[in-house]
């Protein structure tokens, strides 16, 4: 049986194998169901989706951040939903945390009257995600991270330092809390 995701968008990718231009072989998702479809994932490897939708395989052994440690920044975050849409995305040594303003429902038709839900569903397919705030780790002997939030002030877009490192557990409760809010743009 192949391998297939279906990502937030509601689109099913398969997993396809076939030659490198070196030798081996490669792995990669394609919402094509023709072609070389493997029947598992190769070992060391996981399904990842990208905050933009897109599906690939990444190698475990690359991974630095424990699933507990995602797990506990993916708790803190707000529930806004109404307003904001938050996904946790973590590579290497780094979880970020993008969000998304998602887009005001007009509805086309005085007879078309979707659910709440379904509405918040069609929303959260189409949002457009950006990074906002991130936890990279330091030192993983003494447990150590490093909180950062993107800075928009036009010369100088890109990630800047907030506070000083400390343990994952009270940066999350220190910073999350500020994400959607005016006070987002004060930490420094």
């Amino acid at each position: 049986m192949p391998v297939t995701h279906t990502n937030r968008k509601g689109h099913t990718y398969y997993l396809h194998s076939g030659p490198k231009r070196g030798g081996g072989t490669q792995f990669y998702f394609s919402r094509k169901k023709d072609g070389t479809l493997p029947d598992g994932i190769p070992d060391g490897y996981g399904i990842h989706e990208h905050p933009d939708g897109m599906v690939y395989l990444r190698c475990k052994a690359d991974q630095r951040v424990t699933e507990d440690e995602i797990q506990l920044v993916r708790a803190a975050l707000p529930n806004t939903i109404e307003k904001f849409s938050y996904l946790v995305n973590f590579k290497k040594e780094t979880i970020t945390i993008h969000q998304a303003e998602l887009p005001p429902y007009e509805p086309n038709s005085f007879f078309f009257s979707p659910s709440p839900e379904r509405i918040r569903e069609i929303a959260m397919a189409s949002a457009h995600y950006m990074p906002m705030m991130r936890f990279v780790l330091q030192d993983r002997k003494m447990n150590l991270f490093q909180t950062g939030r993107y800075c928009f002030r036009g010369s100088i877009d890109g990630w800047i330092t907030v506070g000083a490192p400390g343990p994952l557990a009270s940066l999350v409760q220190n910073y999350v809390g500020h994400l959607g809010q005016d006070s987002f743009y004060e930490l420094f």
